[in-house]
């Protein structure tokens, strides 16, 4: 009954394992979380971190941001780009300076719409930037099901 179960869901479910919240991608100790999401983050939760999503099922993709104040106003600002590497959007924010007793960091995020996104299936790229200097680089892989699973059979091939 288990293996039935287990080649059932195999063969017909398309699972996404949602990890923990990251910085992975970033070069910077600034950047304490950044990482893409399905859903905005709560008051006091964080969303699991993504790093594939489905045009067919997903309605946007948010990109997660908490990055430490500094002694001076700084701007944090971050470039998507599509699988083409040609530029698909910007955002910008300003950070306010450290104050002791005030939080000693910032936490933002930008949605980006899957109407926006679903015309370029594959690799996307979102470049951050501190006061015009890059301090980090984040993926996410766009594509349906069908790609995903093509994709994963040829990486355990690969091994």
């Amino acid at each position: 009954m288990i293996i039935t179960a287990a080649a059932a869901c195999s063969g017909h479910a398309y699972y996404r394992v949602p990890r923990p919240p990251t910085a992975e991608g970033s070069w910077s100790n600034d950047v304490l979380y950044a990482y893409f999401t399905m859903s905005l983050p709560g008051r006091y939760s964080l969303p699991p971190s993504f790093t594939e999503f489905n045009p067919d099922t997903d309605t946007s993709v948010t990109f997660v941001l908490r990055v430490k104040r500094i002694a001076s106003e700084s701007v944090v600002s971050g470039v998507l780009r599509r699988p083409d590497r040609s530029v698909h959007a910007s955002f910008e924010r300003h950070v306010p300076r450290f104050f002791p007793g005030l939080a000693p960091e910032e936490w933002t995020h930008e949605e980006f719409t899957m109407k926006s996104l679903m015309a370029w299936q594959g690799s996307w790229t979102l470049e951050l930037f501190r006061d015009g200097e890059q301090i980090g680089r984040y993926r996410f892989l766009l594509a349906d099901r069908e790609s995903f699973q093509r994709r994963r059979s040829e990486n355990i091939r690969e091994r």
